[in-house]
């Protein structure tokens, strides 16, 4: 995986690198101290995930991740961060960033995060003794951020007991392009059956 750095400590950095690259998975393709200086190395290293500090100076970490979710949306970005609340859970949620994690964390910590974010999924650590795993009532879910308006429509419908063909029928697509729809938004959610997504769809307070 190609990666880039954001964060104004070189020393930081600098232990980054040889981390990553000590895999023989991980290939650090740029380093940037502040914000501004990342937003001019993507269109030049093409990462496929970026490490951002949340506060660097100049343009901040939230600032920075949400100019590339918007410009870049196929760049995963892994947030560090030292502070320690559920606001700023909330906040990432919002934006849509792919995982979270504490500076305080250990190596392996984040190798594990970097190993999801590669395979589409999700990491956030444990944060105000929070985890994204477990969702919590009127908390933003992770996931719903990255469904489509026509993905979510989807999960109703499945969770309410239509078959592929009567979904195909009522949103006139093909009952093909439903079952895609359905193995993309499994692997999204990270589940393997029907119960656990009408579980999801009713946590998120979509089945009326």
């Amino acid at each position: 995986m190609k990666i880039c750095l954001a964060d104004d400590h070189p020393i930081l950095i600098d232990s980054l690198v040889s981390l990553l690259e000590s895999t023989g998975i991980h290939q650090v393709v740029g380093k940037a101290y502040n914000g501004e200086d990342l937003l001019q190395l993507l269109p030049v290293v093409k990462p496929d995930i970026v490490i951002v500090d949340i506060n660097m100076p100049g343009m901040n970490g939230i600032t920075c991740s949400k100019w590339i979710k918007k410009n870049y949306p196929s760049i995963k970005i892994l947030i560090l961060t030292m502070y320690n609340s559920r606001s700023l859970i909330n906040q990432l949620f919002e934006i849509g960033i792919d995982g979270c994690l504490l500076k305080s964390g250990n190596s392996q910590e984040l190798l594990n995060a970097l190993d999801r974010l590669q395979i589409n999924k999700f990491y956030f650590d444990t944060i105000g003794d929070f985890k994204a795993e477990a969702r919590m009532e009127a908390e933003p879910d992770p996931h719903a951020f990255r469904l489509s308006e026509r993905e979510i429509e989807i999960v109703r419908l499945i969770a309410l007991g239509s078959t592929s063909s009567a979904i195909s029928e009522k949103l006139f697509i093909s009952e093909h392009t439903v079952k895609t729809h359905r193995k993309n938004i499994f692997k999204k959610l990270d589940i393997s059956n029907v119960s656990q997504l009408t579980r999801y769809a009713m946590e998120l307070g979509i089945l009326s």
